[in-house]
């Protein structure tokens, strides 16, 4: 018998797992990290954003910029040494770059209490308000959290003139709304 060439092929028709991209979510930032573990097996992500593909890289991470306001859709994939490519994991964010709306303050004028109380309708994004008091009309406000009251009466009495308080709320990704 004359010697023989001999070769083996491994079949592998199993893909390598599905990532789980993460971020948080919302946000004002329009430039987001992605990130996800390492999946065992895999020698490369296929990434998409928003349905248009990212190209392949091996990290696990990813950026993007200039994202508009709304929904964004991140996928990635696996793809091991044999070329299976894993399904898709995904992660929707959010884009917040919407101020909350305004709120204008009232309160009763002209009045003999040197306490007077100022209050506005709530604003249903609102995380926390806050106030400037501005004694007399001048110089640098008094900044002041209310948390989430929708009213405001200065600690201290006033004295006899002309006061003004604007007031403005941030959203839970921190928009600020304009003061009023």
């Amino acid at each position: 018998w004359s010697a023989y060439g001999q070769s083996t092929v491994v079949v592998d028709i199993t893909s390598a797992g599905i990532p789980v991209p993460s971020t948080n979510t919302p946000t004002k930032n329009t430039s987001v990290t992605w990130t996800w573990t390492a999946v065992s097996e895999a020698s490369t992500y296929r990434l998409k954003l928003n349905g248009e593909r990212k190209g392949d890289n091996n990290a696990t991470s990813y950026t993007a910029t200039n994202l508009t306001e709304g929904n964004h859709t991140f996928e990635v994939a696996s793809i091991d040494n044999a070329g299976n490519v894993s399904e898709y994991g995904k992660h929707i964010l959010e884009v917040d770059l919407t101020a909350p709306p305004i709120s204008k303050p009232s309160t009763s004028t002209p009045t003999n209490n040197p306490k007077p109380s100022w209050t506005w309708p709530s604003v249903p994004t609102a995380v926390e308000y806050f106030v400037n008091l501005y004694v007399n009309n001048t110089g640098s406000p008094q900044q002041i959290s209310v948390g989430m009251s929708t009213s405001f009466t200065p600690s201290e009495n006033l004295p006899t003139g002309t006061h003004r308080v604007e007031v403005w709320s941030i959203d839970s990704v921190g928009n600020e709304s304009i003061k009023q």
